[in-house]
């Protein structure tokens, strides 16, 4: 009854708007239109996918997952296929399967909306594994706690800000991140995924001042793997001029390698990061090649404002607030439209947005118009041989729902709830 008064609602906002639905009973018509395909071309691909894709919305993913294994096999690269069977291997345990399957969103074509869904549920998936790793490690903490680290193993921490203004705050994590996108182009080093540094920061319970201290570092370094822990802090004076301190610890070593701090004026921020990465790199004995300082060469924007609105996307995305981050970072890029790297955070950010979560927000997003609200209503109708809506229906209401077996097998109609009890006077 609910989800039929839900309908009328919607039908009575606006006869344009399209509705979605979980139910069997609704897509019985279209069921029985794919299985007679199938009857005379078992070997349909896209009525497997489409038949799977429907189990799959009416919440039976066993049954979507053998029938879109099938389409699979005739069709491998389809984009609708791809998305549904890695939705099918998510919900019946084979994780690892529908990261590989949604790993291939990047050779999707870009006008395909599969392709932001898939990218999505990746990057969702890719970041629940890392939380769930390092928290399987805290576990086992102790059964790791001669574990080799690597010093070829770095781990850069946001900065920690020691300023007043507010407004500077994120720069934190956009120097951190500038400073593991110059870093990943060195071969002598292997920096730790930002992805598995942010489970980290949301597992280990003492303050972000801490992570790069003598007590806690051999414990960090344990859990990421990494021989090599750098963070550090930043102050932005009212005069608008900013200095940078950085801390880098070897957890192999007694001694602690000597970062110079660097110091100027704001505007100058972005070659005095550079500055920071090389001195970084000298600090623990790592030399480039010519090839290496090139790559690390390239700034990515000049302008602060758009590096401030792209420091606070990488904020709100550390917050999993997604939608929020998607408008950061398309605000940078409207700042500097060269600001590629705000870009591709934006699109991936929106990507999160649309189909992280549950896999039935994914489902959700993806799941298409059936019909319009009215016809759908009229199914639904149908279904219950109540025929026809009227106006009088409308104001009526509608007293009782089909409900559909698990199988999909057929509907039955559920009696009135009883009435509540009636309690007695106190």
């Amino acid at each position: 009854m609910a989800a039929l008064s839900g309908l009328l609602v919607l039908t009575a906002c606006t006869a344009s708007e399209l509705s979605y639905s979980e139910d069997p009973s609704d897509y019985r018509n279209e069921v029985r239109m794919l299985q007679q395909r199938l009857d005379d071309d078992p070997s349909d691909a896209a009525a497997l996918r489409d038949l799977g894709a429907i189990y799959m919305q009416t919440r039976r993913p066993n049954r979507a997952y053998d029938t879109l294994k099938r389409s699979y096999a005739h069709v491998p690269n389809d984009p609708k296929t791809l998305f549904y069977l890695g939705m099918a291997s998510e919900s019946v345990g084979r994780e690892n399967a529908a990261l590989e399957l949604f790993s291939q969103y990047d050779a999707v074509p870009e006008s395909s909306r599969y392709r932001s869904l898939m990218e999505g549920r990746y990057e969702w998936i890719v970041r629940q594994q890392a939380r769930t790793e390092i928290r399987g490690l805290m576990t086992r903490e102790a059964t790791i706690a001669d574990r080799e680290v690597s010093p070829r193993i770095l781990a850069v921490l946001p900065f920690n800000y020691r300023g007043v203004s507010d407004q500077y705050e994120p720069l934190g994590r956009g120097l951190a991140e500038m400073m593991i996108a110059d870093l990943a182009n060195v071969r002598e080093l292997r920096v730790v995924e930002r992805v598995r540094l942010q489970a980290i920061l949301r597992e280990v319970e003492f303050g972000q001042s801490d992570y790069v201290d003598r007590r806690s570092a051999p414990r960090v370094g344990r859990l990421l793997g990494a021989g090599r822990l750098a963070g550090g802090s930043f102050r932005v004076t009212q005069e608008r001029d900013i200095r940078m301190d950085m801390v880098v610890l070897e957890l192999n070593a007694d001694s602690t390698p000597s970062v110079p701090a660097k110091t100027g004026a704001l505007a100058d921020l972005f070659s005095m990061q550079k500055d920071l990465v090389l001195a970084l790199l000298d600090a623990i004995n790592v030399s480039l090649t010519d090839a290496e300082r090139a790559a690390i060469s390239p700034v990515p924007t000049e302008s602060l404002d758009a590096f401030l609105a792209f420091s606070r996307g990488l904020l709100e995305e550390d917050r999993d607030n997604f939608s929020a981050a998607a408008q950061h970072y398309r605000e940078a890029t409207t700042i500097d439209p060269g600001f590629s790297i705000a870009a591709e955070r934006a699109t991936q950010a929106e990507a999160l947005s649309t189909a992280g979560g549950t896999a039935q927000n994914a489902l959700s997003a993806a799941a298409e118009p059936m019909q319009s609200a009215s016809a759908l209503i009229q199914q639904r109708l149908n279904n219950m041989g109540r025929g026809y809506l009227g106006a009088e229906d409308l104001a009526e209401g509608i007293e009782r729902t089909p409900a559909e077996e698990a199988d999909g097998a057929g509907s039955t109609l559920l009696p009135l709830p009883p009435d509540p009890p009636v309690r007695p006077d106190p």
